[in-house]
């Protein structure tokens, strides 16, 4: 939910401060600032998603506002395939069914609660893993399968 909210305010959160003031510069034959150009090229939809957006961004409690500003700062300090990393995980995470996502999120928790020490092994074990070929994978998971039974 926190990152589902991180995607539909930070469209907002820095767009709409400056549009009441750019609907006037527009009308008067000035060289409109280059994100003006962005907002006008918004279709009325696009516009009025964005003002909702932001309105309930501006309802948040503080922290949350915050928190959200800091996370928007550090998406858009990603390069351009980090933040296309970020993107296709969200997807894939809207896309997981409500027990896949409550498992992840339990399995993220317990991660939480393991000392540095055991973090850092748990992250070792998975890249040994990810440098498995896809068959050795495989079988790894089939006698994962036949332990859990």
């Amino acid at each position: 939910m926190k990152r589902r909210q991180f995607f539909i305010f930070s469209s907002a959160v820095f767009l709409l401060p400056l549009t009441e003031s750019w609907a006037q510069t527009s009308e008067v034959g000035v060289e409109l600032p280059e994100n003006q150009k962005k907002w006008n090229s918004l279709t009325e939809e696009q516009k009025s998603e964005i003002k909702q957006r932001y309105a309930r961004f501006k309802n948040l409690p503080e922290e949350q506002r915050q928190k959200l500003k800091r996370a928007h700062r550090r998406f858009t300090a990603l390069s351009p395939e980090e933040r296309q990393k970020v993107r296709q995980a969200a997807k894939r995470w809207k896309n997981l069914d409500p027990e896949e996502k409550q498992r992840l999120r339990k399995n993220f928790k317990q991660f939480r609660s393991l000392d540095k020490d055991q973090r850092q092994k748990m992250r070792d074990k998975l890249k040994k893993f990810k440098n498995l070929s896809p068959e050795q994978k495989q079988g790894l998971r089939q006698r994962l399968r036949s332990l859990r039974k």
